[in-house]
C-alpha cells in the first residue's frame, strides 16, 4: 500500500485498507524519518523535519489506534535516535554531545515524548509503546548507504539487516520488560 506519513490522504487510505482487510493491527513500527540540511535553519527546514519525524508519526499512530485496540497485545515501536536524548546532549563526556543537527535532535526528542504518551494510553488496553534507537545505520539518512563494508565499519555504522534484527526483538516481545525506557540496539538503554 502507498503510505506517505506527510500526506493525510494516504494515512486515511492505509487505515481504511487495514480496517477492511484485517479489522485489527498488532504492531505499528513508525520508521519514517528525515534529517534535512541544517546549516541554515529556517521555518521550512523545521516544518519539513517535524512534518515527517513527529507530526506524521503521531497522526498515523492516532489514526491506527482504534485498530490497535482490537489486538490482543498491541504494540507501537517508534524509531528514535540517541540524538534525541536530552540527558546525553547535556553530558559533556558523551563523544557526540557537541554534534549539531539540532532540528533532527529536537524532532527525535519529540518522538521520545510521543512514545511516553502512547505508553500511558496503551497500557489502559494492554498495549505497549517503545522508543527504539537502532544505532547508526548505513542508510541514505546520513550517506552511509554508499559506503563500502570497511568504510561503514570504520564509521561505526551497522547494516540495515542488523538494525532490522534489533527491531524484530522489540516486535517479538523480547524486550517487553523494558517498556517505559528509551531502548537501543545491542540490548542498551539510553537516558531520556
Amino acid at each position: 500500500m502507498e503510505l506517505d506519513i506527510a500526506d493525510d490522504s494516504t494515512i486515511s487510505s492505509a487505515t481504511a485498507q487495514i480496517t477492511n482487510e484485517f479489522g485489527h493491527l498488532d504492531v505499528l513500527v513508525n520508521n519514517a524519518g528525515i534529517a534535512a540540511n541544517q546549516e541554515e535553519v529556517d521555518r521550512e527546514i523545521l516544518r519539513k523535519v517535524f512534518e515527517t519525524n513527529v507530526f506524521g508519526t503521531m497522526l498515523l499512530s492516532n489514526a491506527l489506534m482504534p485498530l490497535l485496540k482490537e489486538s490482543a497485545r498491541p504494540k507501537i515501536v517508534n524509531v528514535s535516535s540517541v540524538m534525541g536524548s536530552i540527558a546525553m546532549k547535556l553530558d559533556t563526556s558523551v563523544p557526540f554531545h557537541q554534534v549539531g543537527v539540532e532540528v533532527y535532535r529536537m524532532s527525535k526528542a519529540a518522538v521520545n515524548m510521543l512514545s511516553a504518551h502512547q505508553q500511558t494510553v496503551m497500557k489502559e488496553f494492554g498495549g505497549l509503546a517503545f522508543s527504539y534507537c537502532p544505532g547508526r545505520v548505513a542508510t541514505n539518512l546520513d550517506g552511509g548507504a554508499d559506503l563500502s563494508e570497511e568504510e561503514r565499519r570504520n564509521a561505526g555504522m551497522d547494516t540495515p539487516e542488523f538494525s532490522a534484527k534489533g527491531l524484530a526483538e522489540v516486535v517479538e516481545g523480547k524486550r517487553d520488560s523494558e517498556v517505559g525506557k528509551f531502548i537501543a540496539s545491542r540490548n542498551l538503554q539510553h537516558p531520556w
